[in-house]
Formats: C-alpha cells, sequence, structure tokens
C-alpha cells in the first residue's frame, strides 16, 4: 500500500497563514479534497496523512472534519498551544477522533531561534508524551540543535523531521545541515518520518522523500520521484536530470541514510545509491 505521508489542504483567508503570499504563485490559491482524490486515485496511492498548515485550533478541527468526510485521509498532524497550560484537554478532546495521529507547530516563523526549548514549550512537548502523541518539527538547519535539547529532554516523546529540516539545496551548501541532522537524531532507536523536497523557487526538480511510519501509518520505504510527473515512481528512481543535480539530490539521501537510519533496512540501498550517483 503507496500512503503519503505528509500533504496539506487549506483555503486562503479562512485561517492566518504566515507563509503563504502571492508570491507563491501556484501554491497561492485553494487547495482542497477534490483537487487531490482524483490524482491520488490515478496513481495508486491508498492513503494520506494530512497535515495543518496554521498555528490554530479550528483549522485542526477542520482538517479532523476533512479527514472523516473523505475516507483516504487516514490520519491528521493538528495543532495545539504546546504553551497552554489546558494543553492537555485539548489534547483530550483531538484525540476523541481516532484519526488525530499527532501535533505540529510552525516553528519556522516563530521570531526566537531557541522556541523549541524554551521552559513552556518543554512543558507542552512533555504533555504531548504523556498522552502518547507524535511531534512534527518544522525547522531549519539553525533549529536542529534545540530538536536534539528535546530529543535529550524528552526521550518518550517520538519526534518527525518534517522535510528533512529542510536543506539548503538552492544554495548548494549542506555540509553544516548534515552534521547538525547527524548531531539531532538522538536515540537510533527512535523512529523519525523525514522529507526532503526543493524549496518553492529553487528551480530544481527532483524530489526525495523518505518515510518510516512515525505517524503510525505507512510504509518504510524510500520513494524518488519527479516532481510534476504524471506517474509518481517508489524505490530507487531517478527521472533525467543532469547528473550533477543527481549527485547533489543522493548525497542528500545518503547523508539522511547515515544520520537518521541507522539500523534501518534502507541502509542496504547504499551501494545502489553510489552505483546511480556515477551514471
Amino acid at each position: 500500500m503507496i500512503v503519503d505521508s505528509h500533504q496539506h489542504f487549506w483555503q486562503t483567508g479562512r485561517f492566518d497563514y504566515p507563509w503563504m503570499s502571492p508570491e507563491l504563485g501556484v501554491l497561492y490559491r485553494d487547495f482542497l479534497p477534490p483537487d487531490l482524490e482524483p490524482i491520488i486515485k490515478q496513481h495508486g496511492v491508498a492513503k494520506t496523512v494530512l497535515v495543518q498548515a496554521s498555528n490554530s485550533l479550528a483549522e485542526t478541527q477542520w482538517l479532523l472534519s476533512l479527514a472523516d468526510s473523505y475516507p483516504f485521509i487516514a490520519g491528521v498532524v493538528g495543532w495545539a498551544d504546546l504553551t497552554d497550560p489546558g494543553l492537555g484537554d485539548d489534547l483530550d478532546v483531538l484525540k476523541a477522533n481516532p484519526k488525530f495521529k499527532g501535533v505540529r507547530h510552525l516553528v519556522e516563523s516563530e521570531p526566537a531561534e531557541d522556541w523549541l526549548v524554551q521552559p513552556e514549550v518543554l512543558r507542552g512537548l512533555q504533555t504531548l508524551a504523556v498522552h502518547g502523541v507524535s511531534y512534527d518539527l518544522l525547522v531549519h538547519t539553525r533549529h536542529l540543535k534545540h530538536a536534539r535539547t528535546v530529543a535529550e529532554n524528552i526521550p518518550e516523546l517520538r519526534l518527525v523531521i518534517d522535510h528533512m529540516a529542510k536543506p539548503p539545496i538552492a544554495r548548494g551548501v549542506i555540509k553544516e545541515w548534515a552534521r547538525k541532522l547527524a548531531a539531532a537524531k538522538g536515540d537510533q532507536r527512535r523512529q523519525f518520518k523525514a522529507q526532503v523536497r526543493p524549496p518553492v523557487g529553487d528551480g530544481k526538480r527532483s524530489r526525495i522523500c523518505m518515510v518510516t511510519g512515525a505517524s503510525g501509518i505507512g510504509e518504510n520505504r524510500i520513494a524518488v520521484e519527479r516532481v510534476g510527473s504524471r506517474r509518481p515512481s517508489t524505490g530507487l528512481r531517478f527521472s533525467g536530470d543532469e547528473s550533477g543535480v543527481r549527485r547533489a539530490r543522493l548525497e542528500i539521501a545518503r547523508h539522511a541514510i547515515q544520520s537518521l537510519y541507522a539500523g534501518f533496512p534502507a541502509r542496504s540501498v547504499l551501494s545502489d545509491l553510489n552505483d546511480i550517483a556515477t551514471r
């Protein structure tokens, strides 16, 4: 079964989306289940995990209502205020819906780089762990040292690194990202979901997505596909990008496997990655 472990729906103007602006071009419009459902059916995707895009309980309730209406949505990663003393009560309400799977906060939009390790946030993350709710880390390279602090202080919390902490592919500088990602992995027995795609507007066309099923949904797999391709590819395949771009993507894949997936079966693909990189 193919599971898309991370997708969004939004309605412009309905909720506060701090990242959204007309400069996003094609993304600056409503995206709703009727837009996605025929596409996933065409490509054999059975289920998806719907992820929040606004720091809003109202948006989370809306996403859960979509999940109730559309069976292909297997789970929702929503939002809850980690700094609210009443967080436990909010989680009880959200967990009443079996499709609620985790919490995410737009950390990348926070002006304080150390937001993740502020005392009230750590207390909230501890509450998530007590409730058995996973936490998605929407972070950049500069935040990874704080992600490691969270992992060390709350080892029972299941952490999800979204978009593989957004490596700076467009600038071609990934050594610092790779080093900090490796340092952030914490306990190797931990479950991680890691995804990477080129930042909007960087002109690159390939995308690497790696999933270990930290959301409780999905399978262990590595997928490489061409953005905008008519047919998504699973396994180790590359679309016809020039060899330098392929090698850059594969270097990122190797770093991800080595830093996050120690002991994970996907390590066996390292030789395959090396072979592809030389073609």
